[in-house]
């Protein structure tokens, strides 16, 4: 289930509770990384056969496959942590200026 990823990040920046540009940062650099790595991961135990033949589908070579599957996972990290931001903001209870 990779929407699980997706689902922490969002839980992860509700409860931090940081401002929009590093709650992105954080989703888009922690899940990208990690589902960069597990792709280079599983691409070694598997000796790149599937890696291979999935690049043939897409005719691109497998390192270029890696790397998009870290840049999709990064991608829905980012905005996932946004989400989170803004799921935050959402309840937030705004401070009222009286003159």
């Amino acid at each position: 289930m990779f929407w699980g990823l997706a689902i922490v990040t969002f839980v992860i920046n509700v409860a931090i509770r940081t401002k929009p540009i590093p709650s992105i940062l954080s989703g888009f650099l922690g899940a990208g990384l990690l589902w960069l790595g597990y792709a280079f991961y599983l691409d070694y135990t598997t000796q790149s056969i599937m890696t291979d033949k999935i690049a043939d589908i897409f005719k691109t070579s497998g390192d270029n496959l890696l790397l998009i599957i870290g840049l999709l996972g990064a991608i829905i990290g980012g905005l996932s942590g946004y989400v989170g931001y803004s799921f935050y903001k959402l309840f937030e209870k705004k401070k009222r200026k009286y003159y």
